[in-house]
């Protein structure tokens, strides 16, 4: 069966029809198709797959050095889909037929051999592999092309010390979702330090980030790794290394995507730098994948159940065609956003630009500049978007609002023990579902007993040693829970 350069149309003898987007490239590379099987009577849509040779060249497009016709790719080629929907749509295709396919497009996640070959292929790396990792090819695609599968159970434990671990794992299609893990505590407690130690020893063979057997991690069992943070006072380079997040052997790809610059290790321009870089990565979402197009879409309408968000005027940035145009417009919308608002679209965004199966995003305080209905729709937001692409995040937060949105064998609470070793447990409530109130009071209770209006109330009950005096004291402005406060003080 033969492949076709063009758009696709209805013929008698069934062909493939290869459509380039030469509107898009990575980083100067022009490699994406769009595979459509065609016949007397309908169109069947395979999805994206990216074309690269040895030796290629930034100014050489693919498109210009492949026949109009051919029946299989030479040995200088290689292809990579770039979905697990592009191997699902093959799959519905005969074997015969879909091997075919693969094997004359030379495909990397079908042949290893080709991919052993072309692993160091400058190509490959900046282009085909732009939004897939090692894992994702050796583990996802290869699965979905052997036994049609795309989601799988996957995890890890983090070794605290020789009494303390922590078992991160996501259950495809569980109910609350597991794709969403919390780390909670009082400040102090160790929880971005914590996240640090993760982004260190997540491809490292020392014992400190294993496998739930307790074998060691290999770089390709995670897709890859991504940290968010927002906050000014966040130390995010701290014992920490970060890399280019390009396709390395042996390496998890480790991206920062925050307020820092990698590079300088200083704050950026909020209002240049963060505008800049969202209306990249929308840019990424919009015109360079219609996968991530679609996902980009499917977040949009999750937000707009936020009232505020139905009023921004993000439908018109959708329909912009031009690269130069969209940047330009995406990055003065963002300027005029709230400090909420921007921080879920630069958040989601980058998400949806790069996730992809067994992501890991790392979330230090997500709360900040977020109110609490702001807060939880972006949750649930990102909680159905890593559970499409089999994604995790991993968040350190104060915010009860959050453990709201997880189940309690996904929340850890942090804890001090004797002022110097940190202890680490489930909280002992449901957390999913559970009233902010309670989950404060488990999480939070004896930090909030000797502060706040707890302290005032014990103090003056002490001293005046009568629940009716307080009360008075305060002319009965004193609520349930502070009256139970008065009344535990003085009978208790």
């Amino acid at each position: 069966m033969k492949f076709k350069i063009g758009t696709p149309e209805r013929s008698n003898s069934a062909y493939f029809c290869l459509t380039p987007n030469i509107r898009w490239n990575d980083f100067s590379f022009v490699t994406t198709f769009y595979l459509t099987f065609c016949n007397s009577t309908d169109f069947s849509e395979i999805g994206e797959v990216k074309i690269g040779f040895k030796k290629q060249e930034v100014k050489q497009r693919t498109i210009d050095y492949l026949s109009d016709e051919f029946e299989c790719l030479s040995d200088d080629f290689f292809s990579l889909g770039q979905s697990p929907e592009y191997y699902q749509h093959l799959n519905s295709l005969s074997n015969d037929v879909k091997v075919h396919v693969l094997s004359s497009l030379r495909d990397i996640a079908y042949d290893e051999n080709i991919f052993e070959e072309s692993i160091s292929e400058k190509v490959l790396i900046d282009s085909l592999t732009r939004y897939v990792s090692e894992s994702t090819i050796k583990s996802q695609f290869k699965d979905i092309i052997s036994t049609g599968v795309a989601l799988k159970k996957f995890g890890f434990v983090l070794n605290l010390d020789e009494d303390n671990e922590i078992y991160f794992s996501v259950i495809p299609n569980s109910k609350p979702p597991s794709n969403i893990h919390v780390v909670i505590g009082r400040n102090g407690v160790g929880k971005s330090h914590l996240l640090r130690r993760i982004v260190n020893h997540i491809d490292k063979a020392d014992g400190i980030v294993t496998k739930p057997n307790g074998d060691d991690i290999r770089a390709y069992d995670f897709g890859q790794l991504l940290y968010f943070s927002l906050s000014i006072f966040d130390k995010p380079f701290e014992y920490v290394k970060f890399n280019d997040s390009k396709i390395k052997k042996d390496r998890t790809k480790k991206k920062y995507i925050g307020l820092y610059n990698t590079e300088t290790r200083k704050p950026k321009d909020i209002g240049e730098d963060l505008a800049k870089e969202f209306a990249i990565s929308l840019n990424g979402c919009l015109l360079g994948s219609g996968v991530r197009r679609k996902s980009w879409l499917k977040v949009m309408e999750h937000l707009q159940l936020d009232v505020n968000f139905k009023e921004l005027s993000l439908n018109e940035l959708v329909e912009i065609k031009d690269e130069e145009t969209l940047v330009e417009l995406a990055t003065a919308l963002f300027k005029t956003l709230s400090s909420g608002h921007a921080a879920v679209l630069y958040y989601l965004t980058h998400v949806v630009e790069l996730v992809e199966n067994r992501t890991i995003c790392l979330f230090d305080e997500p709360e900040n500049h977020l109110h609490p209905p702001l807060l939880s729709a972006f949750i649930r937001t990102l909680s159905t978007l890593l559970a499409d692409n089999n994604g995790m995040a991993i968040m350190a937060t104060h915010s009860p609002v959050v453990l709201q949105e997880v189940p309690r064998l996904c929340s850890w609470k942090l804890h001090h023990v004797n002022n110097e070793r940190v202890n680490v447990r489930h909280p002992n409530i449901e957390t999913f579902g559970e009233s902010v109130g309670e989950i404060t009071a488990e999480v939070f209770s004896l930090d909030l007993r000797k502060t706040g209006f707890y302290e005032l109330l014990e103090k003056d009950s002490l001293a005046a040693g009568n629940v009716n005096h307080v009360l008075s004291m305060y002319e009965n402005q004193v609520g349930l829970e502070g009256r139970a406060v008065i009344y535990a003080t003085i009978k208790g």
